[in-house]
């Protein structure tokens, strides 16, 4: 469990690919990949329905809803420009989150192209 933890924590806050993970832990990078895709799915499997959070967000004081983008290389092909953001001039995926005053999370969207605006 700790190097679900740690993957997690590292491939987002450093953004690294899965061949840096895997030498930071000596795994194969197949096996940095599985580890991190299961985290993200034990975590997803967890989250509120927006419906949910919405109800959830109406009994806080106030609730703050932002977006950012996450970089991504650039894809080929015809879906190119719907990962392109002109704001942020790269390809990107866009990510909504809901949460409350004191940062507790309470949603995030799932992975949007990154010319979407909510």
């Amino acid at each position: 469990m700790l190097f679900y933890r740690s993957a997690l924590d590292l491939s987002r806050r450093r953004n690294d690919i899965f061949a840096h993970l895997a030498a930071a832990f000596r795994i194969g990078a197949a096996t940095a990949h599985r580890y991190v895709t299961e985290v993200i799915a034990l975590l997803a499997d967890q989250a509120p329905a927006l419906r949910e959070a919405t109800r959830i967000a109406q009994r806080k004081v106030y609730a703050i809803l932002d977006g950012t983008l996450a970089p991504i290389d650039r894809l080929s092909g015809s879906n190119d420009r719907l990962y392109y953001s002109g704001k942020h001039y790269r390809h990107g995926v866009n990510i909504q989150f809901l949460t409350g005053p004191h940062g507790e999370l309470i949603w995030a969207s799932p992975v949007l192209p990154g010319s979407y605006m909510i």
